[in-house]
């Protein structure tokens, strides 16, 4: 049997903002800039989530944005527990789902089909997780669910995705997690535009929410500052 090692991360939650979008701006395709994470001089604990870390990240100088976090850490032994058969890397390799079809890129803020983690469905507002085990930086090392980074990428997807035609960046984010997401059943991602909509300062804020097999896995509400529509732009997959 082959299972993860380490410290493995629950339930937890966080919220992210900044002037920019240091998802956006370090992220992006072709930048070849490198950003400056730091993290906060003290982890705390917080009363229900356990350890928190405060993030910052700069490049050249410049402030990108900060992030909070917090988690919860299980030893091994209850790590296999709590995942049972889960927990076996090779049982949950072997039960991957097919890669669905991505949505263009250009509709969730990506250049490449390589890099969209979402796939469409009949209704504009839902969407299926695409998780691509060969991705080398969403998924860095073998893992036995849908990685953190992954989902995270998923609600930015979706917000950009929601905000088309509209261009902009991710300027702020809140999400929280109640459940691990599996790799062998399909994942939904449904967005809701915020009550208020797109305000007149040009942002744009969406609820996201997964759900699999019936259950909620996260929530989560991510703020989009537009600016102008996209252009028309012909993608061929690699």
């Amino acid at each position: 049997m082959r299972t993860r090692a380490g410290a493995q991360a629950g339930a937890g939650s966080g919220r992210a903002g900044g002037g920019r979008s240091a998802g956006a701006a370090a992220g992006r395709d072709g930048d070849r800039g490198r950003a400056l994470v730091r993290f906060g001089d003290r982890v705390r604990d917080l009363p229900r989530t356990g350890p928190a870390a405060a993030i910052t990240a700069t490049r050249d100088g410049e402030y990108l944005g900060t992030a909070e976090a917090g988690f919860t850490n299980q030893p091994e032994a209850v790590y296999q527990r709590l995942r049972g058969r889960n927990a076996d890397l090779d049982q949950v390799t072997a039960r991957v789902i097919p890669l669905p079809p991505p949505l263009t890129p250009r509709r969730v803020g990506r250049d490449r089909f390589h890099d969209v983690v979402l796939s469409p469905t009949s209704s504009t507002r839902r969407t299926q997780l695409r998780a691509d085990i060969n991705h080398p930086i969403l998924f860095d090392h073998p893992v036995d669910h849908a990685p953190g980074m992954l989902l995270l990428e998923a609600v930015r997807q979706a917000a950009y995705c929601s905000a088309f035609p509209r261009r902009g960046v991710l300027t702020a984010m809140e999400r929280r997690f109640f459940r691990y997401a599996e790799l062998n059943s399909p994942c939904w991602i449904e967005t809701t535009p915020a009550a208020d909509g797109t305000t007149a300062t040009g942002t744009h804020p969406v609820r996201v929410l997964a759900r699999q097999n019936g259950e909620d896995v996260f929530t989560a509400t991510a703020t989009i500052t537009t600016t102008a529509p996209a252009p028309l732009r012909v993608f061929a997959t690699p």
